[in-house]
């Protein structure tokens, strides 16, 4: 009984983690952000685009992140925000089933 007791202590430290890291965000100024569609082998998935607004309109490289099993889109957005600002388009895809694009915030 005990192992199954520290398993669902550490399953939800992992989830209050990932939740606090999504909580507290804002778009930076200098961050374009869109919402955009993704499709996998006929799946529609929904996703989250960032870019630096000095570059708007340009080619650049893209970045594709997706999140893991505990976590969603919107623990991706900083990381995104930090490839938008070294040069890349980041996009962050939510898998099917995992929710659609938020509300920023």
């Amino acid at each position: 009984m005990k192992p199954r007791v520290e398993l669902i202590s550490a399953v939800s430290l992992l989830v209050a983690v990932s939740l606090a890291a999504q909580v507290q965000w804002s778009l930076p100024e200098e961050i374009e952000w869109r919402t955009g569609t993704i499709y996998s082998e006929g799946t529609r998935l929904a996703t989250e685009i960032f870019s630096a607004k000095s570059v708007s309109g340009q080619e650049l490289p893209c970045v594709l992140m997706a999140h893991g099993w505990g976590g969603t889109v919107r623990g991706l957005r900083r990381d995104a925000v930090a490839f938008a600002r070294a040069g890349f388009v980041a996009g962050a895809l939510g898998y099917r089933g995992w929710g659609g694009i938020a509300i920023l915030g």
